[in-house]
């Protein structure tokens, strides 16, 4: 399961339909949109 994180309190957006990898690391203040992927670390 990938590993998503808050950052003071801010925690990362994405939109529908996006892939993220099992192995993914997201943190902070992070948004991504609509149809994107987070590829295997």
């Amino acid at each position: 399961m990938a590993l998503i994180l808050p950052v003071k309190g801010v925690h990362p957006k994405w939109g529908d339909n996006c892939f993220i990898a099992d192995n993914a690391t997201i943190v902070g203040e992070v948004v991504m949109g609509t149809n994107c992927s987070v590829w295997f670390n």
